[in-house]
């Protein structure tokens, strides 16, 4: 998914986790982008296909 958001013009900006010793292990992915709404939300969906 990182690189798909790469390809589509979005920046990565955090990679974290809320729980130490959480089953399954949860990341969670912040990413931005200077752009109109619409366009924005393309490109997520976009970059999200990859996990369907």
């Amino acid at each position: 998914m990182l690189t798909k958001l790469r390809q589509n013009g979005l920046v990565l900006t955090t990679v974290h986790n809320y729980c130490l010793f959480d089953i399954p292990r949860l990341m969670y992915m912040r990413y931005q982008a200077i752009d109109l709404p619409l366009f924005f939300a393309r490109r997520v969906q976009n970059a999200r296909s990859v996990l369907v």
